[in-house]
């Protein structure tokens, strides 16, 4: 089973139960084994960006361009916006097993993965 596979079911369970969540929450949750959706190895923070960004089951909410955007702690003190994140609802009633671990994305683009 490959990883991304298990990372966009860990977020489709989390966002169910939240609704919304912002970029930095879903990491952290995705981060911390202890939270129920953690991840023995974790996610990377890019690999978390191309699975928001690129998984259709997946819409941004609010952007970190917008002056509305929820504001994250950094390290260093200052704090910096992120983009927030829902379900697309409609799709995943039309593809209900992409909530499934054993389920291919590509497939619902039409296009047949070329080998």
């Amino acid at each position: 089973m490959a990883r991304t596979k298990r990372v966009r079911v860990k977020i489709i369970e989390m966002l169910k139960q939240f609704g919304e969540l912002d970029t930095a929450t879903i990491y952290t949750k995705l981060n911390d084994t202890k939270s129920g959706f953690g991840l023995r190895q974790g996610c990377s923070s890019a690999a978390l960006s191309n699975i928001l960004g690129k998984e259709p089951i997946f819409v941004k909410s609010s952007s970190h361009l917008d002056e509305n955007a929820a504001r994250c702690l950094g390290n260093t003190g200052g704090s910096y916006k992120v983009s927030s994140w829902k379900l697309n609802d409609s799709l995943l009633e039309q593809y209900p097993e992409l909530a499934d671990y054993f389920t291919n994305s590509y497939l619902i683009s039409g296009k047949p993965k070329k080998c």
